[in-house]
């Protein structure tokens, strides 16, 4: 019986884990029921599987347009070694989620981005290929992050 009280006492509260939107995502328009999803690669297919799973459907002829921009990397040198070759470095992964009604831009996450520290070393055609071999691994996350913010509204 406590733990009945307890957890409709929780229930009522306000208390949700952050990000943890169910239902139409805040971002777009009360009752939409069809959005064009306009963005390509792993942004975009994880976006689409979401808002699929939401009760939103995908079509190309939809009001509603949701734009992914594709991913921008950016690898920044933080360390140098004794002899002052570059060693540790800063990854940057970053992109952003709009939403558009009737022409207009209602809604915009602002850029979202995931950093990771990296330690590297090699010629520039290594670096560049272990950095962007990096940045793929990271995208998932990046697009959970976009997708909390786009949920919430933010």
């Amino acid at each position: 019986m406590r733990r009945l009280v307890l957890v409709l006492a929780l229930a009522g509260c306000g208390y949700h884990l952050v990000g943890s939107v169910q239902g139409l995502p805040k971002a777009l328009p009360a009752g939409t029921k069809a959005v064009a999803l306009r963005g390509e690669g792993a942004l975009a297919k994880e976006f689409q599987a979401r808002l699929q799973a939401a009760g939103v459907q995908v079509r190309d002829d939809a009001t509603v347009v949701v734009r992914i921009s594709k991913p921008r990397q950016a690898l920044f040198v933080l360390a140098y070694d004794a002899a002052g070759r570059p060693r540790q470095y800063r990854l940057r992964l970053a992109a952003h989620v709009d939403v558009e009604a009737q022409g207009k831009r209602i809604w915009t996450s602002g850029e979202v981005s995931l950093e990771e520290t990296l330690f590297l070393h090699g010629d520039p055609a290594a670096l560049e290929a272990a950095a962007a071999s990096r940045a793929k691994e990271m995208t998932p996350a990046l697009a959970a992050r976009l997708w909390r913010r786009f949920a919430s509204g933010w």
